[in-house]
C-alpha cells in the first residue's frame, strides 16, 4: 500500500469517530501506527502504551516529526517517571491500576480520545478471558463519556477472538 493510500484509509476511519479497531499485519504496524499517531497528535489523547516503554514512544514520536505535547502516556512498562505527562503501571498485568488510570485521565472530561497499543501485547501477558473483560470495561466507559477510541492490533489467530468480541461493542473494524 502506498503511503498516500494508507493516509488516506486512515484518515476515512478517523473520521467515523467512536470506538476503531484497526488491525494491521506485523509488517505495516509501524507505518500505520505512525500515521494514526500523526493524525491523531492534534487532539487530547490518553496514549497506553502496553508494547514499549513511553521514553521510546516520544522518541518515535520526535524522529517522525509528531508532537507529544497532545497524549497522556500511560506506560505499562514498570518505568517510573519523575516529570511530564506520563502515568507508570507496574506491567501489563495490572490491569486494575491501569483501568484506574485510564478511567481518572478520562473522567476529567480534559481528552477526547484513547490509543491502546496493542490487544497482541495484552494477550501475552493475560489470558483471553482478563483481556476480553478489561477491554469491554474500558470500551464501554469511553463510549459513556462520548470519547473516541483507536485500538491497535496485530492479525494473528491469538488476537481473532478478542477482535471478534470488541467488535461487537466498537463503531468501526478496518484492516489495513
Amino acid at each position: 500500500m502506498t503511503t498516500v493510500g494508507l493516509k488516506g484509509k486512515i484518515t476515512k476511519l478517523l473520521k467515523s469517530k467512536g470506538i476503531c479497531v484497526c488491525v494491521t499485519k506485523a509488517g505495516n504496524y509501524h507505518e500505520v501506527n505512525k500515521e494514526i499517531l500523526r493524525q491523531i497528535s492534534k487532539n487530547k489523547t490518553i496514549y497506553v502504551s502496553l508494547n514499549k516503554s513511553c521514553e521510546n514512544v516520544v522518541k518515535d514520536l520526535k524522529k517522525d516529526k509528531i508532537s507529544d505535547k497532545n497524549f497522556l502516556f500511560i506506560d505499562a512498562k514498570g518505568k517510573n517517571y519523575k516529570e511530564g505527562n506520563f502515568i507508570s503501571i507496574a506491567d501489563p498485568c495490572a490491569l486494575t491500576q491501569m483501568s484506574i488510570a485510564i478511567t481518572t485521565a478520562a473522567n476529567t472530561g480534559g481528552f477526547g480520545s484513547l490509543f491502546l497499543d496493542t490487544l497482541n501485547t495484552l494477550l501475552i501477558y493475560n489470558d483471553m478471558k482478563t483481556s476480553e473483560k478489561f477491554t469491554q470495561y474500558i470500551l464501554n466507559k469511553l463510549k459513556s463519556l462520548n470519547m473516541d477510541a483507536v485500538v491497535m492490533s496485530i492479525e494473528e489467530d491469538k488476537a481473532k477472538e478478542i477482535i471478534a468480541l470488541i467488535a461487537q461493542i466498537s463503531d468501526e473494524l478496518v484492516s489495513i
